[in-house]
């Protein structure tokens, strides 16, 4: 399976990003603090289990979404879209996806790992 293209609107602090001619061998995600590396994990992540992930729209949108296009080993394209009105942090995404499907992998892993560091100023 191979992921093709990603295309975020308004989830965590991203307003808009598109990926494309994604490489099929590996791709490094980089950045800042708070630049949005985990909202792009989780979005990819979304879209493959019905584990309640942490996607949360954009401060003053209505609505954020996740855009996946993927290409299986048998040559199947899937393009599939994910969609959250959730902001608050005590909401859960599953109170929006009563009909989500997800896509049908079960090699898929995604691990979240939360810091346990103080930062130092």
């Amino acid at each position: 399976m191979k992921i093709t293209e990603l295309e975020i609107s308004d989830i965590g602090g991203i307003p808009y990003l598109k990926l494309s001619d994604i490489n099929p061998q590996m791709n490094i995600i980089c950045g800042a603090n708070g630049a949005g590396k985990t909202n792009i994990l989780e979005c990819i992540a979304s879209h493959f289990s019905m584990v309640v992930f942490s996607l949360r729209k954009r401060f003053g949108s209505d609505v954020g979404s996740a855009r996946l296009k993927v290409l299986t080993n048998d040559h199947n394209k899937h393009d599939r879209t994910v969609k959250t009105d959730i902001f608050e942090p005590t909401q859960s995404r599953a109170d929006s996806l009563s009909d989500y499907n997800p896509l049908p992998y079960t090699q898929f892993i995604y691990i979240k790992v939360n810091r346990v560091f103080d930062y130092k100023y």
